[in-house]
Order: structure tokens, then C-alpha cells, then sequence
């Protein structure tokens, strides 16, 4: 498809640039070339016919501003990762700004070709979205030296962002209190460690879950009245490549788990996607959910809500997170400066309650 320029619409409609500027710039750089109703109507409809669209690297130049506001997320195949950019993409929009969006997965160069890209779009603020442990702080500085303003959600907390993150560990923490009151004593929580991070207290997304479902099996034992007593598992699984197909990982680590240990009466899985792969992995076993064994989730992706068996899971405030990174995000781009209470934000998750926890038969 071939685009025209400005200078063409202006020789086509036999009038000056100036007024072809007046018209498409909505006036900001020719505040004093007047149009009327009719002239107007013809630039419109010429540009429109002749596939015009605003030459970037020249508004730049002009006005200092681009309107793109970047989004770099570390998502690859994931539902929740779609759901995520979808909220952010609304955001930016209602913002009057353009998304430029980049997975760090789908590029082999990933981290540097994405910010690559947002150079090279001017962009006017970046909203990092669940950076992993192995974001490369060089990247980081490259941005910084541009002076361009950034916000992280969710993922690790990386040097001078502003970070925005959901309460997983009260998340966990309610979730496996649910699951104690319903009566189950036999609670194993599946989840993972990235082989290339050597520093395992960095990846607090997995630290937080697991603390809080220790947290709540710490409490139950500490309180009198329980009954049976309660055992509990935390089975890492080995990183493998789970951006393509993460369903898979759950499938993986729901078989090593039954053939390896003894089977829990509940299976805590650290994401949406884990549980949807355990539950092919029950399937296959010939074991049914909830009867023989529950199964819970995290995120509320919504896929949650859909299938045979409909998941437990923890609701990460996604959309409440996105519009305050996003707010501001702006707020840094137009200037302001953030108090100190606004560099690192907490939002609570909320419980959801479905078939696959058992909570129908159980008391």
C-alpha cells in the first residue's frame, strides 16, 4: 500500500501545505491559516482515498512528543499474558496516545530487540510488564539515558522503576486457608525454579506463593481444634521452555509429582496454565477433579471460568493495576515527580471459588 505526504494532498487539492497542515495537524502548527467547512471536507476526503498517514520522525521533530507509549512484556503464549496487554492497550488509548507493544519471547534477541524498538519509535514512556530475573540491566540503562520514563508491573522489582505488583502472597495465603477450612490435610503447591537465576530470592513472584501457602499451613498448625494433622509439599518442577506451550509445564510436573510422591488431596498450582496442564495430566491418569483429587489455580485467566471442570483460583486485580501504572506512567512522562509512597504499590488479589477445589462436597 502506498502512503502519501502533506505536500501530496496539497497539490492534488490546489491548496498551500499550510492548509493541509491546519486540517490533519487539528491546527497545532497553523493556528493562524483558517479553512472552512467545505475545503476542509475535500482534505479529508483526499487523504482519506490516498492512504495518508502522519510522518512520525516529523511530528517529533515539530512538536517533541510522538504519542507512543511502549509496552515490553515477558507474556510468550500465556492467557493471562493477552489479558494483561488487552487492559494496558485500553489504558493507553482512552490516554490519547498510540501502544507499541513487544514480547521480550518473541524475538531471539528478545530484551534488546524490544527495546531496540522502542527507540527507535520515540517512545514517550515504557511500561515494563512482569520483567524477568534475567532482564538485562544494560537494556535498563540504555532507556534511562534517554531519559525515558518507565514503570514496571508485576515481575522482579528492577533498580529506579516505579513498580506496581499484586499481593501473591496474601493470595496464596487465602487460598490454602480455603482449602484447610473445606477439610483437606494433604496439600501439595506446584511450582518452579528457573535453572539460569542463581539468586532465588529475586524471583519473588514464586517466593511470594510459597509463603504464603507456608504461612497458612504454619497457622493451621499453630491453631487448636484441626483435627487430622496437616502435611504439605512445595514440589519445584525444572525450567523448561514454557513460553511456547505452558499448558505442557503443568501436564510435566502433575505426572512427576504422581509417580514420584504420594498423592495430596489438593494440588496448588502456581498459574492458570499449570492447572489446566495437571488436569490433562489427572485425565490421563484416570483420576477425576475434585473427587479424587482438587486442583487450584492463580491469576484468573479466563479460561478459568470455561471447561468441564471450572478452576479455583486467585484473582489478580489486573485491571485496577494496569490503569494505575498506566496513570502513572503519564504522570512521569508529562513531568511530575512521584512521591516516594508511589515507587513501589501492593494491591490485594481476591479468591475465587469454583468446582475444582471440591467445595460443594466437602464441609
Amino acid at each position: 500500500m502506498k502512503f502519501c505526504t502533506q505536500t501530496d494532498i496539497a497539490r492534488t487539492v490546489g491548496v498551500s501545505q499550510r492548509a493541509v497542515g491546519a486540517v490533519l495537524g487539528n491546527g497545532r502548527s497553523n493556528s493562524q491559516v483558517r479553512v472552512g467547512p467545505q475545503l476542509r471536507r475535500r482534505i479529508l476526503a483526499v487523504a482519506h482515498r490516498r492512504n495518508y498517514r502522519p510522518h512520525r520522525y516529523a511530528q517529533v521533530m515539530r512538536t517533541g512528543r510522538s504519542g507512543v507509549i511502549g509496552m515490553i512484556q515477558f507474556g510468550g503464549m500465556t492467557q493471562f499474558a493477552a489479558q494483561r496487554a488487552f487492559h494496558v492497550a485500553q489504558v493507553v488509548h482512552a490516554e490519547g496516545c498510540q501502544l507499541l507493544a513487544n514480547d521480550a519471547i518473541w524475538h531471539p534477541e528478545g530484551v534488546g530487540a524490544a527495546c531496540s524498538a522502542m527507540l527507535d519509535a520515540r517512545a514517550e514512556g515504557i511500561l515494563l510488564v512482569s520483567p524477568s530475573e534475567w532482564f538485562p540491566l544494560s537494556e535498563l540503562a540504555r532507556i534511562q539515558k534517554a531519559k525515558i520514563p518507565v514503570v514496571s508491573m508485576s515481575g522482579v522489582r528492577l533498580p529506579d522503576v516505579v513498580h506496581l505488583r499484586a499481593d501473591v502472597r496474601q493470595g496464596m495465603r487465602d487460598l490454602t486457608r480455603h482449602l484447610l477450612r473445606l477439610g483437606y490435610r494433604r496439600l501439595t503447591m506446584l511450582t518452579t525454579w528457573p535453572s539460569r537465576i542463581r539468586d532465588r530470592t529475586h524471583c519473588w513472584p514464586i517466593m511470594e506463593r510459597v509463603a504464603g501457602f507456608r504461612q497458612a499451613v504454619a497457622e493451621s498448625k499453630t491453631s487448636s481444634g484441626q483435627g487430622q494433622p496437616v502435611e504439605m509439599e512445595v514440589v519445584y518442577g525444572d525450567f523448561t521452555d514454557e513460553w511456547s506451550d505452558p499448558y505442557r509445564i503443568g501436564e510435566l510436573a502433575m505426572k512427576n509429582m504422581l509417580q514420584k510422591f504420594r498423592r495430596p488431596e489438593v494440588a496448588l498450582c502456581s498459574n492458570d496454565d499449570w492447572a489446566v496442564g495437571a488436569l490433562a495430566a489427572c485425565a490421563d491418569a484416570g483420576l477425576r477433579v475434585p473427587q479424587d483429587m482438587a486442583i487450584t489455580g492463580f491469576d484468573n485467566a479466563v479460561f478459568s471460568n470455561y471447561g468441564a471442570v471450572r478452576l479455583t483460583t486467585v484473582a489478580q486485580p489486573v485491571e485496577q493495576m494496569t490503569r494505575q501504572a498506566v496513570t502513572l506512567l503519564m504522570r512521569m512522562v508529562r513531568g511530575d515527580k512521584l512521591s516516594s509512597s508511589e515507587q513501589l504499590l501492593k494491591l490485594p488479589c481476591q479468591l475465587v471459588v469454583r468446582q475444582s477445589c471440591g467445595a460443594n462436597g466437602r464441609k
